[in-house]
């Protein structure tokens, strides 16, 4: 699922690599339909690294900048200089939407915000149905449910099922190229790396294993140097069993941090739990152990030693060279035209067979829940009204509505008297 979405952490405008694209030309520039007057600058950078700022991923971010007119401190951006700047966060593909296409998309989100209203009008969602929060929530689903419902039940009723396009941004005459740089690893024999565990060897992301030294009632007890690192799975303790990985966490600044922990059971029995727990300890769990993986930074493009040459390679990048088109339904439409159909339509119900089986009064024997009056399980109240058998009890009648529609809700219908 693809999104777009406002960013506050304005933190982000003092990373070098921003600063670095601030200060170059901007890539697009874009103009409001509703303020055609003001120019807004682009800069889009495709893929940032911010993770040790608490991002799980690298990001696209898109940065808006305009000329500060007012003096006063405004209710959107962030004010430096004379510039006022916007971010924006998005996982859509720089080779299909530009930068100016996620903004527009991103300020004709009003068309939902007119859908919810519709929904609040013809609805009333907020309606009081339970003394329970969760009763509440039902009905919010159900409403949910009904919503879609009529859409979908009024689409289907439809003789010509039509799709509504519309041409949100135009194809590009030409093609817009960026270049983009992808830097060439040089040989591994021209490097002198010192030998080190594989299974200990840092990842591309995160360094070596580290385990956390002894704090608060454990400072005097076994520690995390007395702990044996295994892998990134598994650890052992100093009496020689397997601690098996049980969390995986991020800090503030993006480093992991991996929680080995052993079972309450096994530490009970070991010969060396006055020297691993704390001495007040209930010992209800087993001891953990934290292991912390330091976030690495951003390898940068040119090598620091200068024997090592490091090759640039260009490559090109087509960006927005297709017209971007909103696919939808007039589901307005739709919902009031079922609404209006259904009202005059005519409905008949007969009763076929009784719908509830009388109760045999002559019962010789009570139980003493019944006797009681005892209120019935989930499963009793439905063995007492399910119905038995396949006989029909009711037949409900639609006459007027269409064909389509009968197959959709799977009702049988008689040619001769559906709707023209």
């Amino acid at each position: 699922m693809t999104y777009i979405t406002r960013c506050r952490d304005y933190h982000l405008l003092k990373e070098p690599t921003v600063k670095a694209i601030l200060a170059t030309a901007p890539q697009q520039q874009y103009l409001h339909p509703d303020s055609p007057e003001i120019t807004r600058d682009l800069f889009d950078i495709e893929c940032l690294d911010a993770t040790r700022r608490g991002y799980l991923e690298p990001m696209r971010l898109i940065i808006v900048r305009l000329i500060r007119f007012s003096k006063q401190k405004p209710s959107v951006g962030k004010c430096e200089g004379k510039y006022l700047y916007e971010l924006f966060l998005t996982s859509l593909p720089p080779s299909c939407f530009s930068a100016a296409d996620v903004l527009s998309l991103y300020n004709g989100r009003g068309g939902f915000e007119q859908t919810l209203s519709e929904e609040d009008r013809e609805q009333d969602c907020d309606r009081w149905c339970s003394w329970q929060p969760e009763g509440q929530s039902f009905w919010q689903i159900l409403s949910q449910w009904v919503w879609n419902w009529r859409i979908q039940a009024g689409w289907q009723s439809q003789a010509q099922r039509q799709i509504r396009q519309t041409l949100w941004s135009p194809a590009l005459d030409q093609l817009e190229t960026q270049e983009c740089s992808a830097p060439t690893i040089a040989p591994q024999s021209l490097l002198s790396t010192p030998t080190v565990n594989p299974q200990l060897a840092p990842s591309p992301k995160y360094g070596a294993m580290v385990a956390v030294p002894g704090w608060g009632q454990s400072r005097h007890k076994y520690s995390g140097k007395d702990f044996k690192i295994i892998d990134d799975e598994a650890i052992e303790c100093p009496a020689g069993h397997q601690m098996d990985r049980q969390e995986v966490r991020y800090n503030r600044v993006g480093d992991m941090q991996l929680v080995f922990g052993i079972k309450a059971t096994i530490c009970r029995i070991c010969p060396v739990i006055q020297h691993c727990h704390a001495d007040r300890s209930a010992n209800t769990r087993g001891r953990r152990i934290w292991v912390t993986r330091a976030k690495l930074p951003t390898p940068p493009l040119l090598a620091e030693v200068p024997e090592i040459i490091v090759k640039q390679s260009l490559s090109a990048l087509n960006v927005g060279t297709q017209a971007i088109i909103w696919t939808d339904i007039p589901a307005t439409q739709f919902r009031r035209k079922l609404k209006c159909n259904l009202e005059r339509n005519q409905i008949q119900i007969e009763a076929v067979s009784a719908h509830r089986q009388a109760i045999d009064s002559a019962q010789p024997l009570l139980t003493r829940q019944q006797r009681a009056h005892r209120r019935l399980s989930w499963e009793q109240r439905l063995k007492r009204n399910q119905l038995q058998g396949k006989a029909v009890n009711w037949k409900v009648q639609f006459f007027g509505i269409s064909s389509s529609l009968a197959e959709f809700l799977k009702c049988p219908h008689i040619p001769g008297f559906q709707r023209s």
